[in-house]
């Protein structure tokens, strides 16, 4: 399970890779982690906005959209962030 120097480090890998990015698509391979939201939904409201800030509490890490959205992540047993460019 990712520790809190983990979670801390995928903050900064975050800020470093993901600010101001624009969302361009979503790949959810696992829906459960949705919660209550549908994936059609997560999309409408995150694809063309961009991410515009990080903040960490505990092993949570919340990331804020700039159209005010948070996305939460907790990591898990062994999750990880991956950043991926377009190649369009």
């Amino acid at each position: 399970m990712p520790e809190l120097p983990e979670v801390q480090i995928f903050k900064q890998y975050f800020e470093c890779t993901f600010l101001d990015q624009k969302i361009s698509g979503l790949k959810i391979t696992n829906k459960k982690i949705l919660g209550n939201i549908s994936e059609s939904k997560l999309k409408e409201r995150l694809i063309d906005s961009k991410f515009k800030s990080a903040h960490r509490y505990g092993k949570y890490l919340f990331i804020e959209t700039n159209n005010k959205s948070f996305l939460v992540f907790h990591f898990g047993m062994t999750g990880s962030l991956k950043y991926f460019k377009n190649q369009n």
